[in-house]
């Protein structure tokens, strides 16, 4: 390389390096800053700035409050009867869980009911409980209960439900 440009190199890193120690080490160096801050009286600080230092213009997120009910956009939201309202069970709900107990309404003749929990592993498994016989009043100690019935005889249960509920120990 050319010994005229290697100097060229190392004076041009010197200067740069010289300017960047006084702005930062130089008292009145603030100044140079003073466009990106503001004092109290500034009229865009509308909000305290979380910065110790002093207050940072636009240190603030200025949300509106949204009212999605505001009667300027009412026309643009689809107003449907809700399907749910109509609703009709294929399957009637034999089984039910009330107040952390198991019962079974009404009790079906000659039917085997089993219930068993269901325990979280990760996001998407789960560790399944040994099944129990489900008698009125079972108590199960889980958040998620599966119950399924079988008839006689029969290798598919004819019923099966999740129950859930927050469970706590008290």
């Amino acid at each position: 390389m050319n010994r005229v440009v290697i100097a060229l190199i190392i004076a041009f890193f010197a200067i740069f390096t010289l300017g960047f120690l006084y702005t930062y080490f130089y008292e009145e160096s603030n100044d140079y800053w003073q466009p990106l801050t503001s004092d109290l009286n500034d009229t865009f600080n509308t909000f305290e700035s979380s910065n110790s230092d002093g207050n940072i213009l636009l240190d603030f997120c200025d949300l509106t409050e949204l009212d999605p009910w505001d009667p300027t956009i009412v026309s643009f939201i689809w107003q449907q009867e809700d399907p749910s309202l109509k609703c009709k069970p294929k399957v009637k709900q034999i089984s039910q869980l009330i107040n952390g107990q198991l019962y079974l309404s009404p009790q079906p003749a000659n039917v085997t009911c089993l219930w068993r929990c269901l325990y979280p592993k990760d996001d998407y498994s789960i560790n399944f409980d040994k099944w129990n016989e489900l008698i009125n009043g079972s108590k199960p100690f889980c958040d998620i209960v599966e119950v399924e019935c079988k008839a006689p005889k029969k290798a598919k249960p004819f019923y099966k439900f999740l129950h859930a509920q927050i469970f706590r120990l008290e």
